[in-house]
């Protein structure tokens, strides 16, 4: 064989072998349709969803034109959420974002085949966005919150239970039988609101040898007989204006830090005291409850309570003078504010400092039901928290 017809051999290969590689490339995905009819996604993230989705539903059948369907609100919710955490508005949704996306999808996926309300699952898929959630866990959430609403059950408190439930992992068992008891004390007339903090804190806190049935009754229990003197000092509070979600934010806080009466009481007559002062009041109880953890230093609480009100004024303060020079800039001619009256000034600082407050949401866990910043909001949470 001469060179030339050896290098002719060579470069025809080498054509057919590209040319593979080229269909090979092309070849589609079983998720690529799907993912290109979401909007608002880019086609380096549709590749990478669509990878994604291939290995979270390995092994399954192909879907039903009504699974695809249901498939499609999943991951137009996840995209959406993912989308919201991403600290630019244009950045891309990450690969482990989008890998989330797709697991939570399939969790959502099964749960259905296994029974559970799609629409419920709707409801409660943006918690697996951010934490691991099994479908079995999904299933019994899903169910679990058609129960406690079916039983009369306020929807923000049904909803709280669940999300704490999925939030920290609780297997299908334990969320069935804190239902059940949580259930069984309503129709008993016990306050429902309580129950359900009392259940939460219990479960948290259960010793690995207690049996979940001996955890609810001791729950119940101490609902029943008044003895849980955290939560009547945090509702006296919350009947003196504290707001509800901060409110619940404490309890929890105390609960689980062991906070001395003496201390939840100051802590609480300060936020209630920074409250009449028109301070920030999630700038102020997170102050206090760090400086409570990082200890009082041998101070009377009132002291330090003092102390943190002082430097969260000044530092709203600052905030409010920053922001008032950033929007002022260059000042206007005085005939031009005096026309307004200064009101469109304030109107565009009124507009920063809610920026500003949209600022210290960044970083925050999403959670179901969550409207407090140190254990994660949802949409709602957000907005309420931006207009306090």
């Amino acid at each position: 064989m001469t060179l030339k017809r050896l290098l002719s051999t060579a470069i025809l290969v080498s054509a057919i072998l590209k040319a593979g590689n080229i269909f090979a490339q092309q070849e589609p995905g079983p998720f690529d349709s799907l993912v290109k009819s979401l909007s608002g996604i880019e086609e380096g993230e549709q590749a990478r969803l669509s990878r994604a989705l291939t290995t979270a539903f390995a092994g399954e059948v192909a879907l039903s034109p009504a699974q695809l369907t249901r498939l499609s609100h999943s991951l137009n919710a996840g995209l959406f959420e993912m989308s919201a955490n991403t600290s630019d508005s244009d950045e891309s949704i990450s690969d482990a974002d989008m890998v989330q996306i797709a697991n939570a999808a399939r969790v959502a996926h099964d749960a259905i085949a296994e029974g559970a309300s799609p629409d419920r699952i709707d409801d409660l898929i943006p918690m697996a966005f951010s934490v691991p959630v099994t479908a079995d866990q999904m299933g019994a959430a899903a169910g679990a919150l058609d129960r406690l609403l079916l039983a009369g059950v306020s929807d923000a408190i049904a909803r709280e239970l669940v999300a704490q439930a999925l939030a920290t992992g609780w297997p299908a068992e334990v969320l069935s039988a804190v239902v059940t008891g949580f259930v069984a004390a309503l129709q008993q007339g016990l306050d429902a609101e309580h129950l359900a903090v009392s259940l939460v804190v219990g479960v948290a806190q259960r010793p690995a040898n207690v049996p979940v049935d001996a955890l609810v009754s001791e729950a119940i229990n101490t609902v029943r007989l008044g003895q849980d003197p955290i939560f009547e000092a945090v509702k006296a509070a919350r009947n003196g204006g504290l707001p509800e979600s901060l409110g619940k934010e404490i309890y929890y806080t105390a609960v689980e830090e062991g906070w001395p009466m003496a201390i939840l009481q100051g802590v609480l007559a300060g936020l209630l005291r920074g409250q009449s002062l028109g301070l920030p009041q999630n700038q102020l109880a997170t102050a206090l409850i760090v400086r409570v953890s990082l200890g009082l230093d041998g101070l009377r609480v009132d002291e330090v309570v003092d102390q943190e009100i002082a430097y969260v004024r000044n530092l709203s303060q600052a905030r409010i003078a920053e922001i008032r020079e950033t929007v002022t800039g260059a000042k206007r001619p005085a005939q031009e504010e005096a026309k307004t009256g200064g009101q469109s000034g304030l109107q565009e600082i009124s507009k920063a400092l809610m920026a500003s407050s949209v600022q210290d949401f960044i970083g925050t866990p999403y959670r179901w039901g969550g409207t407090a910043r140190k254990r994660g909001v949802d949409c709602s949470g957000f907005t309420q928290g931006v207009y306090q």
